[in-house]
């Protein structure tokens, strides 16, 4: 029998989001953007908030990035 273990991410998540809910979109065009509770996804058992749908569907796009 073969087990094989998945290592557990350890995300930043200060008040319940990573980055404290700030965009990480934003993070690489070097801005810090606050969002509000409209924009929302979770990846990887981490939630995220963005600014606007578009900063949603990019980091789906691609979020290991």
């Amino acid at each position: 029998m073969i087990f094989i273990a998945q290592a557990q991410k350890d995300y930043n998540i200060k008040k319940g989001f990573v980055t404290e809910g700030f965009d990480v979109v934003f993070y690489f065009e070097n801005k810090a953007e606050k969002v509000s509770e409209n924009y929302t996804t979770t990846y990887d058992n981490a939630k995220y908030k963005f600014t606007s749908q578009a900063h949603s569907d990019t980091f789906l796009t691609n979020p290991k990035h």
